[in-house]
């Protein structure tokens, strides 16, 4: 029995040096560790619904949980993140970098390559050639890479503006990059949409994003990289098209933004792309895998709400939003803490969630262009007769709350002053029924963009675009029943000034800016406009403004309208 026992140790003794020395299955030594967390178009550190929903300090909990398990992390942002917000009104997106900076974790301080950020076109909301000091601070702030590959922040020289030399030499501006994370070697390029307001920026113009696509790829592949990934700042067409087109000649994997909701879309070719809502509402995980020299990814979209926040950056946010409410009451004339005070009731939902918003008429996007008719404001032309037909539009662009809120919720003076960004003064506009047809095809013609129009005083009956960008326009009626035909009789259009000065993003042309005008520029001028009502349509020496109209009509007020849910009605679409 002993000399058994003794053997039966010995082979056991040998078993045990044989999987030591020589295992019978080895393990997967080429198995990558690295993950890439995506996000795109995060206009509020702290998130939405009173900062119960996505944020920043969420986003680092989840990054810092996936260091912890042990993989390598690389952030890509796919752009806007300067503006606009409430708190970018007064501190130009400074708050923003500031949390951003905080992002590498305790795992990786300072570390650059850490994080890449494409320039989105809300990035120039406060900066250009002839003023850009906004932009250069913050991009001098930024502890991480700025992928400016489409931008040649040189060319402000032929525009003879002040110039954005410190963006053109700053070190963490970069075109691309190829660099290695969990054996992988990754190339990364960026890709910014066009717009009027920086176009002499832009060393590819829109029709060559796919071209410029191929160009990167091609060159990032020559480098060595083994997986090329393109941050994009563009519509989803856009993205789909550079896929459908290039194949294994354009990026690996497309991480996009611009469009504010989740989505993906998986090319034929075997190629994707991916976006994440607007906010950090959620976020996109890629964990990357190599095996026998073949790359593969999983993804994960990972929603941000209720989930916990990192306290080191959860203190930060809330010392901004401290900082921010102390400076913002004060320049108001309110009382402390003037951003909870209450301003009514909803007696209806408020439909201003951006998948809503942006791509079907809402009661509310309604009723805000109903007080556009109910106001007297600076004309621009004269319709003499006063049969002249009245309609009123904002685009969705406008109102950027970017979440429900529900009926008889308290709504909040904060809420307010985030749905209204931007001013929204009010102009309006002689101009002719054709004209008016167009825009609303324009209009009509990309749901899911800003220019989506919320409407008044009138009935459209169209179909969506089946090529190219434009709505079909079969019939535009009054609310009366009288059609407005698509000719040169006169109309009357009441609209915010981006839309009728014709805002790079929403490209709306009422044919009242000068040829190669800049849009702000044009709406500078047509608000100063020499007019009859001129003295009638100033406050204060101040043109009407729905945003300054809402802030102080419903102060103390104990509801807020619309009262009824039947301003709807106004789209047909066949």
């Amino acid at each position: 029995m002993l000399v058994i026992t003794l053997l039966i140790i010995a082979l056991l003794a040998y078993l045990g040096m044989r999987e030591t020395l020589e295992p019978i299955e080895k393990p997967n030594k080429a198995e990558s560790r690295v993950a890439f967390v995506s996000l795109n178009d995060v206009y509020r550190i702290n998130g939405v619904r009173r900062g119960a929903e996505g944020g920043m300090a969420r986003l680092a909990n989840i990054r810092n949980s996936l260091a912890k398990a042990g993989y390598e992390i690389i952030v890509l942002h796919a752009g806007d993140l300067l503006a606009p917000s409430l708190l970018s009104e007064m501190y130009k997106g400074k708050q923003m970098i500031d949390i951003m900076n905080l992002l590498d974790g305790e795992d990786r301080p300072g570390s650059l390559d850490q994080m890449y950020v494409t320039f989105g076109n809300h990035e120039f909301d406060s900066s250009s050639c002839v003023k850009p000091d906004a932009l250069i601070k913050r991009v001098e702030e930024s502890q991480f890479y700025w992928l400016a590959s489409n931008l040649d922040f040189d060319k402000c020289a032929d525009t003879g503006g002040a110039g954005f030399d410190g963006v053109e030499n700053a070190a963490n501006v970069i075109d691309s990059r190829v660099f290695k994370a969990g054996g992988i070697t990754f190339g990364l390029f960026g890709i910014t949409i066009e717009e009027s307001s920086y176009a002499d920026l832009l060393d590819a113009a829109k029709d060559d994003y796919t071209e410029f696509a191929r160009q990167m790829t091609a060159s990032l592949k020559a480098d060595g990289a083994e997986f090329v990934i393109a941050v994009t700042h563009l519509n989803k067409t856009d993205d789909k098209m550079i896929l459908d087109t290039l194949g294994e000649q354009g990026p690996d994997l497309i991480v996009g933004g611009h469009d504010h909701v989740k989505m993906e879309y998986h090319s034929a070719n075997g190629r994707s792309y991916y976006k994440q809502t607007a906010d950090a509402r959620d976020i996109g995980v890629f964990k990357f895998n190599k095996k026998d020299a073949v790359v593969t990814y999983s993804y994960e979209s990972v929603p941000l709400a209720g989930s916990a926040a990192d306290p080191t950056i959860q203190r930060s946010v809330d010392a901004w939003l401290k900082r921010h409410e102390e400076a913002y009451c004060k320049k108001e004339g309110l009382l402390d803490k003037c951003l909870d005070e209450a301003l009514g009731m909803t007696l209806v939902p408020w439909e201003l969630e951006e998948v809503k918003n942006r791509e079907q008429e809402t009661v509310i996007g309604n009723w805000f262009a109903d007080q556009l008719l109910k106001t007297t404001v600076p004309d621009i032309g004269k319709c003499n007769s006063t049969a002249t037909p009245k309609v009123a539009l904002i685009g969705s662009g406008g109102l950027r709350l970017n979440f429900d809120l529900p009926e008889n919720y308290q709504v909040q003076r904060r809420e307010i002053a985030e749905l209204f960004t931007y001013s929204t003064p009010i102009i309006a506009a002689c101009t002719t029924g054709a004209v008016l047809h167009s825009n609303l095809a324009n209009g009509l013609g990309k749901p899911g963009a800003g220019r989506w129009p919320h409407t008044a005083g009138m009935k459209i009956t169209y179909s969506g675009a089946a090529l190219g960008d434009k709505a079909t326009i079969h019939e535009v009626k009054t609310l009366q029943g009288n059609v407005i035909e698509n000719d040169d009789r006169p109309v009357w259009v009441f609209a915010n000034s981006y839309v009728a000065a014709g805002g790079p993003v929403d490209e709306y042309d009422w044919g009242i800016c000068e040829k190669d005008e800049a849009w702000n520029n044009c709406a500078d001028r047509i608000l100063l406009a020499p007019s009859d009502v001129a003295a009638a349509a100033q406050k204060d020496g101040k043109n009407f403004d729905l945003k300054t109209w809402m802030l102080e009509n419903f102060s103390g007020k104990s509801s807020i309208g619309p009262d009824t849910s039947t301003t709807t009605g106004r789209l047909v679409q066949r």
